[in-house]
């Protein structure tokens, strides 16, 4: 944790030249998962506050104080982002799913299943900035009879003799209540992605 915290000040403090969210090393939340891991996303106002993560995220890198309310990404294009490839993008790692990161937060496309949201947040010294910044991004909301069919979805991968991890099947299980794509680095979610109608964006 610590070589987490001083290697996102590190890039906090030196990487000006790149524009979007600053980053963090892999060795950080969710690391326990391994991760290599609705479209009713809550509301907030959508004019003005969609550019209002790549502002939040630009001043978490260069150090200043922004105070926004949450921002929602509105239409079709929603795409949830998975600990693995949050934490890979914030560590600097390069590949496919860290520039579709990049993309759905530049975008204002981007959108936290909440189980995502309680990993990258479970670091007990995680430094306010990036905590600042998970917390603007807009959540997915958890819809009637989630719990019981995340658990019926893990029961059928285990069945399979497949891995299945419970925060694994209660995020697949977020993107498939609301159809949508999650980029991930967990290879664990190709078996979800092959049983089930996930999408997902390696």
């Amino acid at each position: 944790m610590l070589v987490f915290m001083l290697v996102f000040l590190h890039h906090a403090d030196s990487k000006n030249h790149r524009g979007g969210t600053g980053r963090t090393p892999r060795a950080g939340p969710g690391s326990e998962r391994q991760r290599g891991h609705r479209h009713g996303a809550r509301r907030a106002p959508a004019d003005g506050g969609r550019r209002r993560i790549s502002r939040t995220a630009k001043a978490s890198r260069q150090g200043e104080v922004v105070r926004s309310t949450r921002p929602t990404p509105r239409g079709p294009s929603v795409i949830a982002l998975d600990t693995s490839s949050v934490v890979a993008y914030l560590d600097g790692s390069t590949g496919k799913d860290v520039l579709a990161v990049d993309l759905a937060l530049e975008q204002q496309q981007a959108v936290l299943p909440p189980v995502v949201l309680c990993e990258l947040l479970s670091a007990p010294r995680l430094p306010k900035r990036p905590r600042a910044l998970f917390q603007q991004l807009p959540q997915l909301d958890l819809l009637d009879g989630y719990w019981e069919r995340a658990g019926l979805l893990r029961a059928r991968i285990l069945a399979k003799g497949h891995n299945a991890r419970i925060a694994d099947a209660l995020i697949a299980q977020s993107c498939l209540d609301h159809d949508v794509p999650l980029i991930s680095r967990d290879r664990d979610f190709q078996t979800f992605s092959r049983l089930t109608p996930l999408q997902l964006l390696e």
